[in-house]
């Protein structure tokens, strides 16, 4: 009966109908007179949330069942593993996905840079410096003539006004292109460029 509970004595073993509003408390049993405590009522189960689902169709193919939520987390995630992300941050640095394009970037394995790597990488621009110096020299030695360098270039660079302008033109294009690689090269990329472990040994196995 809705609005009662049911209660058995402990003694006498009498049930009684006692309202709803008693539990908790403490009443006389009817058939021995014994104090019994009224057992308060469980609490009422949560009813499972059943969504089914349905195809375009018409027709159903499964059921999914609703979780609950435990509680509201305001913390910016990453939309494909859940990791944590900081205030304005782009890219999960746990699995590589990137927030704005969508995309996901693998993790690579790099061989680590040694002496050697660093040492031709930065050979060429070693070159290109003493090259800058030696065009630097030699614009000083066209229009100078503390150098001599026999009487062919003497007559034909340093004397004629034309051959120096030429030759000095000449080696500024040189001096440009060669401090030009040099500046790009120390100091815009000092690094060698990455290798993926896994492509290295996969062309060793190819040799």
């Amino acid at each position: 009966m809705a609005g009662e509970l049911k209660v058995t004595c402990g003694t006498c073993h009498k049930v009684m109908q006692v309202p709803e509003v008693l539990a908790g408390k403490r009443i006389k049993c009817r058939g021995c007179s014994n104090t019994l405590m009224v057992p308060k009522p469980a609490p009422p189960k949560a009813a499972q949330v059943v969504a089914t689902v349905v195809d375009k169709r018409g027709g159903m193919y499964d059921e999914a069942v609703a979780y609950g939520v435990d509680k509201l987390d305001e913390q910016v995630r990453c939309a494909f593993c859940a990791n944590d992300l900081e205030d304005g941050q782009v890219v999960c640095l746990k699995c590589g996905y990137n927030m704005q394009t969508r995309e996901r970037h693998g993790v690579k394995v790099l061989h680590k840079h040694t002496g050697g790597d660093y040492f031709l990488w930065h050979l060429p621009s070693g070159l290109c410096v003493l090259l800058s110096l030696f065009c630097i020299f030699g614009i000083v030695v066209v229009w100078t003539d503390f150098l001599d360098l026999g009487e062919f270039f003497t007559d034909n660079v340093q004397h004629w006004k034309w051959g120096a302008v030429y030759a000095t033109a000449f080696l500024l294009w040189i001096l440009y292109a060669s401090s030009r690689f040099a500046i790009k090269r120390i100091f815009y990329h000092p690094r060698p460029p990455e290798i993926e472990k896994y492509e290295h040994d996969k062309d060793k196995v190819h040799d």
